[in-house]
């Protein structure tokens, strides 16, 4: 059996629906995590470093696939603009949140709905346009966002 075959058999036993097609369509990214440790794909490729935990929204099971896995039946194209402005917090945490991030950290509970609300409101400001308590308070939320996401995404 290729490992493609493996994948599939795997997703649709952790799965409510019983094909692919309808199986693929449960799961979502729940976090991820780099390893130094030898870990296994569920489709079997081994060894894996990028581990990404993917979880089943109908039942709460989960998985453990690697980067390219997750990609047969996740879209990672919504995820790359929302992690990209979580890494932008590192560099400079005056940098707004993009909506999107907002709206996941928000979702995840990271950020509370004042925090949220001055994150959208205050989006399209740059940093010389903010007064000195809205600088105050995007510093200490995206400091804050910026941890939990690396403590959330790559934790093990």
């Amino acid at each position: 059996m290729r490992s493609n075959d493996y994948l599939k058999e795997e997703i649709i036993e952790r799965s409510y629906a019983r094909t692919w097609k309808e199986a693929k369509k449960e799961w979502q990214i729940d976090y991820s995590y780099d390893t130094t440790d030898r870990e296994k794909c569920i489709c079997g490729h081994y060894p894996i470093f990028e581990c990404v935990v993917i979880k089943n929204i109908r039942n709460h099971n989960d998985a453990v696939v690697d980067s390219v896995c997750a990609r047969k039946f996740v879209d990672f194209s919504q995820y790359d603009p929302i992690w990209a402005s979580f890494f932008n917090l590192h560099q400079d945490p005056f940098k707004p949140l993009n909506l999107m991030a907002a709206g996941y950290a928000f979702d995840k509970n990271w950020i509370n709905n004042f925090e949220y609300d001055f994150s959208t409101d205050s989006f399209g400001k740059t940093v010389e346009e903010l007064s000195v308590s809205e600088k105050a308070i995007r510093k200490v939320v995206n400091r804050q966002v910026a941890l939990l996401f690396l403590n959330f995404h790559f934790k093990k």
